[in-house]
């Protein structure tokens, strides 16, 4: 039990950014063919292996490991083994759900946004997928949603919790650089993008 309310308090802690200086959250609906990943892999589920898929595996041995195999066991020993001990996924056609909440890495000691949240449910042949996003225009602005990731965790995880709210803004902007671009077309700051306007005025522009 303790582990389940852990794994749910980890998957829902993106939540937190609701009650913080970045803006809200949106849901973006798609119903149609499936075709979105869970996160990397289309809808799928993990049933066991057959003989067939024993005998597959078998031919993919070389032939000094079929050898070194068959010094304690016969060929189809190995292959109902193989077909005993090992599971492989299928993509889910009929009905299936699947939550995933937001993906990220460090890198260098930084914060890498991965993917967004999102729930997959899958019914006949149909999918139903919801990601949930930041309330920006991210047609508009796509590196805000890298941003907005990025910025929140940065402030959630470095900043001095002990400090206001407007001194972890200020904190956070010298930690977190928020302007993309290039010398050509200009640099723009996605920091008045992806935080509340009340917090603009705290906001250092150069």
């Amino acid at each position: 039990m303790k582990k389940l309310i852990k794994t749910i308090k980890y998957n829902l802690l993106f939540l937190k950014v609701l009650n913080s200086p970045f803006k809200g959250l949106k849901l973006k609906w798609y119903f149609g063919n499936i075709e979105h990943g869970t996160p990397y892999f289309l809808p799928r589920k993990w049933i066991k292996c057959n003989l067939e898929d024993g005998l597959k595996a078998w031919n993919k041995l070389g032939e000094y490991s079929q050898n070194a195999y068959l010094r304690s066991q016969t060929q189809q020993e190995w292959i109902k083994k193989y077909a005993k001990s090992h599971t492989k996924p299928i993509q889910i056609k009929y009905f299936g759900w699947k939550f995933t909440t937001l993906g990220w890495k460090t890198k260098f000691d930084d914060y890498r946004f991965e993917w967004s949240p999102s729930i997959s449910i899958v019914m006949f042949g149909k999918q139903l997928f919801i990601s949930i996003l930041p309330k920006v225009d991210i047609d508009k602005y796509i590196v805000a949603l890298d941003c907005y990731w990025e910025a929140w965790l940065t402030y959630k995880n470095k900043t001095d919790k002990t400090k206001t709210v407007e001194e972890r803004i200020e904190e956070l902007q010298k930690i977190y650089s928020c302007s993309w671009g290039s010398s050509n077309e200009g640099y723009i700051n996605y920091y008045p993008i992806i935080l509340k306007e009340k917090y603009h005025y705290l906001l250092n522009y150069e």
